[in-house]
């Protein structure tokens, strides 16, 4: 853990017209927000803003005259196209007229020979740089990066472009000013993952008590997620050290009724969890996907490591499949319908068998718009779950109001839920 300073306030603008018109989503904001957090810091804003050297200028302002020391990140609009107007903004602001760097051509040479082509400064003018300001490596992309500081104040310039914007900023703070994020005081905040309540039934009925109970620890907030709450608790102190503080919560939580719900203390997500625990007991897993379409298998290796467990998974979608691969009877599938029970017990059987594995998981199910039934309307789910010696299906409905995209997440989770669970029971 490393320093928080509470006295300092850094905010990102976020700038393009493809994040307000809804063309593309931010993740860059998500990425600093934990990055910072990881660092002991936290976001005091974002903003969002057009693509217009006015709005920058204006944005700008509003931050850089508050009193206080202050940080100003801004991503995006750094690149070759007319749209991308950063630069030019910001040397504007601060009366900086952009002049031509040899050491900015040498690099950028350097850098397009890398990837076979050839540096033309008639279609970038990277070369052409504000005044009094540095340049920042970029080591995931062409566009270099800008940093400007005056007294108490810091402006950064960055990359739209997720990994750029990410890989740019480490080796800022990390290499180059690891003084910008320094303080006598460090901060750790522990997530207390649950499941299958909304915040309403946690704190309302089920643990009336348990906010100001976690407050003589420090600071409390929830974040709703698909299938339950994260509970976080801000821990802080001097030393760095947060054993005895988290140890402390685990104890006070396992004498809660909250704590059938806690699936898991830590930053670690769902399918983070399933892989970590599946290494621990040498437990091979495999999926049997119809209605998913192997999207339980991406959260899975999505997880570096996950190799080593995952075997693989049937995107059974045809039925056909579903007979000639996992040996679903065609008697089950004519009774029952392939959206049932007992189909995906027999999915996941047959891919215990197919799959060689000591846990398969499946699923079958209606995500819509249409193909829904009144028996079986969208957003309906049966999930199987098998072992060698023993097999076991149910039944879930989802609100068919969510899109395809949303009910296809939530099966592919509630399934990594029961998964979980039987890697536990393993």
């Amino acid at each position: 853990m490393s320093a928080h300073p509470r006295e300092k306030s850094i905010h990102l603008i976020l700038i393009g017209d493809e994040l307000l018109n809804g063309n593309i989503a931010d993740l860059n904001g998500k990425w600093l927000g934990r990055y910072l957090n990881s660092k002991g810091h936290s976001l005091a804003s974002i903003d969002i803003i057009p693509d217009r050297p006015s709005t920058i200028a204006l944005c700008l302002e509003k931050y850089l005259v508050s009193p206080g020391p202050s940080i100003v990140i801004l991503s995006g609009g750094l690149g070759p196209t007319k749209d991308d107007r950063t630069k030019n903004a910001v040397a504007d602001y601060f009366s900086k007229p952009l002049e031509e760097r040899a050491d900015l051509i040498e690099t950028l040479k350097t850098r397009y020979e890398k990837r076979q082509k050839s540096w033309n400064p008639a279609t970038n003018h990277y070369h052409l740089f504000p005044k009094d300001m540095t340049p920042l490596e970029n080591p995931s992309g062409l566009a270099p990066g800008i940093f400007y500081e005056q007294t108490q104040k810091a402006v950064i310039c960055a990359p739209g472009v997720p990994h750029e914007f990410e890989s740019m900023l480490m080796e800022f703070f990390e290499n180059q000013r690891t003084d910008l994020l320094s303080s006598e005081e460090a901060i750790y905040s522990l997530q207390i993952r649950t499941r299958f309540l909304p915040e309403e039934d946690i704190f309302g009925k089920i643990a009336p008590n348990l906010w100001n109970q976690l407050e003589r620890w420090g600071k409390v907030s929830s974040l709703p997620r698909a299938f339950g709450v994260d509970i976080m608790v801000e821990l802080k102190n001097q030393n760095h050290l947060f054993e005895d503080e988290i140890e402390e919560i685990k104890a006070y939580l396992k004498e809660t009724p909250l704590n059938p719900y806690i699936w898991h203390i830590g930053p670690e997500s769902l399918p983070e969890k399933i892989i970590l625990e599946a290494k621990e007991k040498s437990i091979m897993i495999g999926l049997a996907e119809s209605c998913t379409g192997g999207l339980a298998a991406s959260f899975l290796t999505d997880v570096p490591g996950s190799s080593e467990v995952f075997l693989g998974s049937v995107v059974s979608y045809a039925n056909e499949v579903k007979e000639n691969i996992l040996n679903v009877k065609t008697e089950t599938l004519k009774k029952h319908g392939a959206v049932s029970s007992e189909v995906a017990a027999e999915m996941a059987k047959g891919g215990v068998k197919a799959l060689k594995c000591d846990i398969c998981l499946s699923f079958s199910g209606i995500a819509g718009p249409g193909g829904g039934s009144p028996k079986k309307p969208v957003g309906t789910v049966a999930i199987g779950i098998a072992t060698s010696d023993e097999v076991h299906a149910d039944i879930f409905y989802f609100s068919a109001k969510e899109n395809r995209e949303r009910l296809k997440r939530r099966f592919a989770l509630r399934g990594l839920h029961q998964l979980l669970d039987q890697i536990r029971k393993y």
